[in-house]
């Protein structure tokens, strides 16, 4: 005789709501899911949901927590894991934060998700914490870490420091040795240590004498355009911007005061966001491959899932795409 979730909840001694959220992924307390659990194992009920799932031990959901849907690159990599996962036939929950929310809210996602029933979560932050790291381990989940380095979690990410020396040897190439660096704190590993790094390393290796003035930024337009007179007091041969967004934020500002760019100032930044090209004049920066990127991560992910062995960390492509906002200073 086929058994009703009614049932399944008297026989637990729950209510139906609770029964029904177990079966839908919702939040239940580990008591009360193996208590219905063992209640479905012995009656042999299956739901049309989770009929497939009650016998695999897998819900075909994968949570993704993202911080900073403003950020392009942000964008572009949820769309693209989006994508892939639903191709895949996996269910992407996709929760947002923004930059301004407390990393303890990431945590809080992060045991959400888990007690939700996903099959594995993927993890794009600024920041990677001790209690970032501590629940992590505490769930029975696989987890990948996208953006960030970790010792002790499976992560994915673009090698900054090497973009940043990029950066560097363009810019000594181009004459330039008196810089406005604008970014982030070194709170964020990559994106705000690691850029600035390679950019510095560059310089120490090849012994060459530089004048090095570093502007701490949030991630916006606006907070680029609000370091403007700063910079302009450090007087820069070359502003290098951590982001595309934070360029346009001093490109506006150099604007406004009536400093061309580049013959007083050249700009730099790191993205090659779509408007890096249209903006006057155009942006030179370093292009990330996004793309690729997603598709290492969505691919570990099910690596995991499925207890397979992961491939080899391939370095996600990125190159110089060289436009019109550095003016060479001296001629090689």
């Amino acid at each position: 005789m086929k058994v009703t979730i009614k049932e399944i909840a008297q026989m637990s001694n729950v209510a139906k709501s609770t029964v029904s959220r177990y079966l839908n992924g919702g939040s239940v307390s580990k008591e009360t899911a193996k208590k219905i659990a063992k209640v479905i194992a012995a009656t042999g009920y299956e739901s049309n949901l989770f009929a497939s799932s009650l016998k695999r031990k897998k819900t075909g959901m994968i949570g993704v927590i993202f911080k900073g849907i403003q950020s392009v690159s942000v964008g572009k990599m949820l769309e693209e894991i989006n994508d892939r996962l639903r191709k895949h036939n996996y269910y992407p929950i996709i929760t947002i934060e923004t930059i301004g929310n407390s990393l303890e809210q990431e945590v809080d996602n992060i045991l959400t998700l888990a007690k939700q029933g996903v099959d594995g979560i993927i993890l794009g932050t600024d920041q990677l914490t001790q209690k970032h790291t501590d629940a992590i381990q505490s769930i029975d989940i696989p987890v990948v870490l996208v953006g960030q380095e970790s010792d002790c979690i499976h992560y994915r990410k673009i090698n900054n420091v090497k973009a940043g020396y990029i950066v560097g040897q363009y810019i000594e190439q181009m004459g330039h040795t008196r810089i406005a660096y604008l970014g982030p704190d070194d709170g964020d590993r990559e994106v705000g240590y690691s850029r600035k790094k390679g950019v510095v390393q560059y310089f120490k290796e090849q012994r060459k004498a530089f004048d090095f003035s570093y502007f701490k930024t949030g991630y916006t337009f606006e907070a680029g355009y609000d370091q403007g007179e700063h910079v302009l007091k450090a007087n820069p041969s070359v502003v290098i911007a951590a982001t595309d967004r934070i360029a346009m934020g001093i490109i506006q500002y150099l604007k406004e005061k009536k400093i061309d760019i580049p013959e007083r100032i050249s700009i730099i930044g790191f993205g090659n966001y779509d408007f890096s090209k249209v903006v006057y004049p155009p942006l030179t920066t370093v292009a990330f491959d996004y793309s690729h990127l997603s598709k290492l991560v969505v691919q570990d992910m099910l690596a995991l899932i499925n207890e397979e062995k992961l491939k080899s960390k391939d370095e996600v492509d990125l190159a110089l795409i060289e436009r019109q906002s550095v003016k060479r200073l001296n001629s090689l």
